[in-house]
């Protein structure tokens, strides 16, 4: 399992590798959308994340564009 300070941490990681490797991109400005484990919103992931510049955009719960396919409704498609 990850917790919340590990997941800090790498927030940070995947903030520097970004800077290094896609400097133009900054001045978009930065989204992270964490799904709904407690230790993406622990108060020091979601600190860590506003320090680094990412808008922390809330992931809805139970969004039925965010769920698997039902088989019955996918089962033609992966045929």
């Amino acid at each position: 399992t990850i917790k919340g300070v590990y997941y800090a941490k790498l927030i940070e990681k995947i903030h520097a590798a970004t800077k290094e490797k896609r400097r133009g991109l900054f001045a978009w400005g930065q989204f992270l959308q964490p799904d709904n484990s407690p230790s993406h919103n622990n108060h020091i992931a979601v600190a860590s994340g506003w320090k680094c510049g990412f808008e922390i955009l809330s992931h809805p719960p139970h969004s039925p564009d965010l769920t698997k396919c039902d088989y019955k409704q996918c089962g033609n498609l992966k045929k």
